[in-house]
């Protein structure tokens, strides 16, 4: 399976890691990654037609892909497996939205004791408790951030 591997649960694409391990990206089996369609430019395919956008491409050169219904007890046991002989985790979903899904860090490093789990977002997020100890209500948005 996964030998000094790295999963990559995210439905944005990050662009770490691809030239130095073995990367699985772990993508929506109802249209992928969001970032194919974001283009103009797109690359021409042999039959010249474009389907995945030239950004797309730039950020998940050297990775493998598969598609999980990660909602699924099937998808999520794919994950499991995966989890199990993983070095490294990624995953970029609003924060606790995996943790609801049995997917979040106290689930999968029970899996893997040693598993590195980066959850990143571009989402804007206000955490419901800051460093000092302050509370704060959660304040997710859904629109894309550049960083």
């Amino acid at each position: 399976m996964l030998s000094n591997g790295i999963d990559n649960l995210t439905h944005i694409s990050p662009n770490a890691f691809h030239d130095r391990a073995e990367v699985i990206k772990v993508e929506n089996p109802d249209g992928g990654d969001d970032t194919r369609a974001w283009g103009p430019p797109f690359a021409k395919n042999l039959d010249g037609t474009e389907t995945e956008s030239a950004y797309f491409l730039s950020v998940n050169r050297n990775k493998k892909s598969i598609t999980v219904n990660i909602r699924s007890e099937e998808g999520r046991q794919v994950i499991y497996e995966l989890v199990k002989k993983a070095d490294v985790f990624v995953e970029n979903y609003v924060p606790g939205k995996l943790d609801k899904m049995g997917l979040g860090y106290k689930d999968l490093s029970a899996l893997n004791p040693r598993l590195v789990y980066a959850s990143i977002t571009g989402k804007a997020y206000l955490f419901s408790n800051d460093h000092l100890g302050n509370s704060f209500p959660p304040s997710p948005s859904n629109k894309y951030k550049l960083l």
